[in-house]
């Protein structure tokens, strides 16, 4: 099962760099684009958000916290990142407006990425429940 999560979320990682990040790339910037690298490598397995500081980023990325804070403005406001304001900011990356995590199929207990629409996972999962006559 852990192996199961750690691939599908090496998966979304990925989806979320090919077709959110770097399509924007010549209008993004090296440096979104550095930062963006950094929070995809620091995502948590299981709930695809992370927290890593300024610091951290300065470190992955060898920019300074001020080009970190523009980048992530930057991804922010190109919904490509959502921020939650706590006493750690948590990184919370979207993929077509969506939190990352929100491409996670519910039905399947083993977390399988999909593109499908939700009413159609909702029929599948109303198929299985169906009680025999």
């Amino acid at each position: 099962m852990t192996a199961r999560r750690d691939e599908v979320s090496r998966t979304l990682r990925a989806k979320w760099l090919d077709e959110g990040v770097f399509p924007l790339g010549p209008t993004l910037g090296s440096a979104a684009v550095h930062v963006a690298w950094a929070i995809a490598r620091h995502l948590n397995n299981r709930t695809l958000v992370c927290f890593p500081g300024s610091a951290v980023l300065c470190k992955d990325t060898g920019l300074s916290e001020r080009t970190i804070r523009d980048a992530v403005n930057d991804l922010c406001t190109r919904e490509l990142l959502r921020i939650k304001r706590a006493r750690n900011n948590v990184f919370v990356p979207l993929l077509h407006g969506k939190p990352l995590a929100a491409h996670l199929d519910p039905v399947s207990k083993q977390g399988k990425p999909t593109d499908r629409p939700a009413e159609d996972r909702i029929a599948e999962q109303d198929l299985d429940n169906e009680i025999p006559f």
